[in-house]
């Protein structure tokens, strides 16, 4: 988001409390005065102190009347709290002072006209956004951090604070520390000593933010620094402040994208060291950037001096002004680029002379190489067929250029173009066969310099060569889709799909088995197998299968036994029918017998050792049918096992003894009546 952007603030109309004449003290630590009672006792305060239900402190006007109190103190807060849209002005004390309190968001507040506009004292994790903190008697907004606690994780964003005697934003400290501070899209203008002041005695300050500020028209220093490590100061605008722009001490710093304009010194360090990059120091009125005796091992490279009375000044040590085979752009530099490669032949002499040489100075001094043709399409083995392909160049010259053409056939024909992009000559392409083409663009400038690039692409006319592997051609499936195997030859292979029976195209990429989904939408009986490849030319070829489903189960009917036929001894005979085309085999099983018992033709006797050991009682008998396809159909049977009991009063072998005298007597009688 643009930094203009977030400066068109506007306050909510505030005033639905006007409380002139007093002030608001909250101590969370005082029963009589924390959080629960000033909620419970004040219509303009709500919440419960949670993340998402802060107490919230709105729409309140205190005019403090020059009383010297602050108008807003709250002390020993832990809880989350929001203080907005309230206008507090005029008190000469402090418009909101925090002591000891984190988790606060002061919002759309209007600070202005007091001792101080906001006060943060050994408070964290506070964030001060969209107020207008104007004529303040001392600083805009201030932070410190004394006695036992840190100030740190606090956020200034999109604040306007003008015209306050003393600082914009003053951090400060002793023994501890105001770290990780975040300050960003902050309009800090017209104050009487520094747009945003950092100091401390015996501490530093460590990982702070300092970006897309606007930062003009301050007494002293747009930005003053002390003791500061580990910080990023970028994208700010730093401009018309009286003293420096950024003025460094005891610090080490990264500076980047910065724009720092007609201050009296763009950058100063004083026992500092920097990492610039990518800034612009343009008409301050002494110096661009100016290094004292005891600043050290900084690093300055591709920044921008112009008309600066000294662009740069360095009586420092070992600071290096260029990066590599990058240095920064100095508009005196009275060098030469006889290569036209944007870096200046010779170094240049950062003031005093003798003392800091940039040995990559950036500039330019015209045109001695020839046109640059960078081609962005097509690119390097791109394959096309029978379409022409479709060309994107770039053509880069100091001066203007006279011709662009092209060629296909090595300069036998040559084509002019008067744009950038467009299409090959289709007939000349016809001509080209199926090979690899080299496509060469030329360039020539005003002053008759040739510049030429060329990239290899293929015509690719043949259509892909598909074999089927896998199925074979009349095939018999079953339920399961088919496993399919392809070899296909194309070098520019680019899709594969299949169909079956003319129905939705399926992509794949390896090859593994039909989609089961689309083959269960096939009917018993033939199905056709269609697959397709095409190459990245766009040429496409196809190749069919004809394969058979079988989805049907074999059906069993059990003409013997009858169910719940009775067999004693010796084991049953069955005989069964099976109405299957593609039978391949049929077994049995019997219930609690391990195993399974296969047998050929339709008719057949159970196991004798298999019945013999199966215990009297019903007997469970299952007959499977499997098909070619791998369809298995099966039929149950129930029968009964029961061995007849012999009498128990029965002599062995007494009824057989009976029969044979009862045979003989009637062949003694018949052999008689013969005699007579």
């Amino acid at each position: 988001m643009k930094l203009e952007e977030f400066h068109q603030v506007k306050l909510k109309s505030s005033g639905y409390w006007n409380l002139t004449g007093t002030s608001i003290h909250i101590d969370n630590d005082d029963p009589s005065r924390n959080w629960a009672i000033t909620t419970a006792t004040n219509e303009w305060c709500s919440g419960s102190g949670t993340w998402s239900d802060p107490f919230v402190i709105e729409n309140i006007t205190i005019n403090g009347q020059n009383t010297g109190h602050d108008s807003i103190l709250i002390v020993n807060s832990d809880v989350f709290f929001s203080i907005r849209n309230c206008s507090l002005i005029g008190g000469a004390g402090r418009a909101i002072y925090l002591k000891n309190t984190d988790n606060g968001i002061l919002i759309n507040n209007n600070c202005s006209g007091d001792q101080r506009g906001i006060f943060l004292e050994n408070s964290n994790n506070n964030t001060l956004q969209n107020n207008i903190i104007n004529d303040n008697m001392y600083d805009g907004i201030e932070i410190q951090s004394y006695t036992d606690k840190n100030s740190n994780n606090n956020i200034i964003f999109n604040n306007t604070i003008k015209r306050n005697e003393y600082n914009g934003i003053y951090l400060t400290t002793d023994y501890y520390h105001c770290d990780h501070t975040t300050i960003s899209y902050n309009r800090i203008e017209g104050n009487q000593r520094n747009g945003i002041f950092f100091e401390t005695t015996h501490s530093h300050f460590d990982d702070n933010t300092i970006f897309n500020n606007s930062i003009a028209h301050n007494r002293d220093h747009g930005i003053y620094l002390r003791q500061t490590i580990n910080s990023n100061i970028g994208n700010n605008n730093v401009f018309n402040n009286t003293d420096d722009g950024i003025y460094l001490l005891g610090s080490s710093i990264n500076l980047l994208n910065n724009s720092i304009i007609m201050n009296e010194i763009g950058i100063e360090l004083f026992h500092s060291t920097i990492y610039a990059q990518c800034n612009n120091l343009i008409n301050n009125t002494l110096y661009g950037i100016y290094i004292d005796e005891i600043s050290d091992d900084s690093i300055i490279f591709n920044n921008t001096f112009i008309e600066n009375t000294i662009n740069g000044y360095d009586i420092g040590i070992n600071n290096l002004w260029n990066f590599g085979t990058l240095g920064n752009y100095w508009d005196d530099y009275i060098g030469t680029d006889s290569n036209d490669d944007g870096i200046g032949d010779n170094p240049y002499d950062v003031s005093p002379v003798g003392g800091s040489l940039d040995n990559y100075p950036i500039w330019e001094d015209g045109d001695d190489l020839a046109p640059d043709i960078i081609i962005n399409s097509p690119t390097i083995n791109q394959v096309f067929g029978f379409d022409a392909p479709y060309f994107d160049i770039d053509v880069y010259d100091y001066y203007s250029i006279n011709k662009t053409w092209y060629t296909i056939d090595e300069g036998d024909t040559n084509y002019t173009i008067s744009a950038f992009t467009g299409t090959i000559n289709q007939t000349t392409w016809d001509n080209k066969g199926h090979s690899n083409i080299t496509l060469i663009f030329y360039a020539n400038d005003s002053l008759g310099h040739l510049g030429s690039n060329e990239v290899i692409i293929s015509k690719d006319i043949l259509k892909p060569i598909i074999s089927i592997n896998a199925p074979k051609s009349n095939q018999l499936y079953g339920i399961m889709s088919p496993l399919f195997s392809l070899t296909i030859d194309e070098p520019n292979l680019h899709r594969k799909w299949y169909s079956l029976n003319g129905g939705q195209n399926i992509t794949f990429t390896s090859e593994i088995r039909i989609n089961q989904a689309e083959w269960d939408k096939c009917g018993n009986g033939t199905v056709e197998i269609k697959f397709y490849a095409n190459d990245t030319a766009g040429n496409t070829n196809n190749i069919h299968t004809i394969v058979r489903k079988d989805a049907n189960e074999p059906s069993i009917i059990i003409n013997i036994p009858f169910p719940n036929q009775t067999f004693g001894t010796s084991s049953p005979k069955f005989n069964i029918s099976i109405i299957e085309e593609n039978l391949v085999i049929c077994w049995y099983t019997i219930e609690g017998v391990l195993g399974e018992f296969s047998f050929n033709g339709l008719n057949g006797i159970i196991n004798q050792t298999i019945w013999d050991n199966i215990p009297e009682g019903l007997v469970r008998i299952t007959f499977f049918a499997e098909d070619e396809a791998g369809n298995v159909g099966s039929k149950v049977i129930f029968i009964v096992k029961k061995i007849p009991v012999e009498p128990e009063d029965a002599i062995p072998g007494y009824d057989i003894m009976i029969m044979i005298i009862i045979l003989l007597s009637l062949l003694l009688i018949n052999l008689r009546k013969a005699e007579k």
